[in-house]
């Protein structure tokens, strides 16, 4: 207990409460959940040692909830996330129409909801296929922002190129290959990874 008090007291030095620095080593890999549920006498629901799902809320500064928190700004909705539940990828809010090129450009410049555009790009076909087998999980976490939701039915561009004058286009119900020229209007959604 004696070590615990004294990561109590260094934390607090540096203005850090002792959940931000254990979550910090849960999500860099240095310590596994029970162990530090076990060490801290953490609860059960600590959200940041349960796994994610696609559905949860992503807020500004990679925290996240189930339920939507009001009193936080919300930066996307977490669309995928790999077996460990503590990697994937979270899909912006906000959503356009224009060519690819534009789309390309959106994509590298997009800086809403406290993203930094550095962060951002956009997904390739294979990314938009693993979205969208989340689209039950993801929709309604968007209607209840307000914000446009996945359409299945529509093209969205991808990074996915054929050539210099086609990319690849993702519709989750059509069968078929697509790709369209690059000038062409279709919608296009941001990612990022946590």
């Amino acid at each position: 207990m004696d070590k615990l008090n004294e990561l109590k007291n260094v934390a607090g030095k540096l203005g850090l409460s002792v959940e931000d620095v254990v979550k910090g080593w849960y999500l860099n890999h240095d310590v596994s959940a029970t162990f530090l549920q076990n060490l801290l006498g953490l609860p059960q629901e600590s959200v940041f040692l349960q796994p994610l799902k696609a559905g949860f809320f992503s807020y500004e500064g990679l925290t996240f909830s189930e339920e939507l928190d009001c009193s936080k700004r919300v930066s996307g909705v977490v669309a995928r996330v790999d077996v460990s539940g503590r990697h994937g990828l979270i899909l912006g809010l906000e959503e356009t129409r224009c060519s690819w090129f534009g789309a390309a450009e959106w994509c590298a410049g997009y800086s809403f909801d406290g993203v930094w555009c550095d962060e951002v790009f956009m997904p390739t076909k294979d990314e938009y296929s693993k979205i969208f087998d989340n689209i039950e999980e993801i929709n309604p976490a968007l209607e209840k922002l307000g914000k446009e939701i996945l359409h299945p039915d529509e093209r969205y561009w991808t990074a996915t190129q054929k050539n210099a004058y086609r990319a690849v286009l993702f519709c989750k119900n059509s069968q078929k290959s697509l790709s369209g020229y690059k000038h062409g209007n279709y919608r296009v959604r941001a990612v990022w990874t946590f």
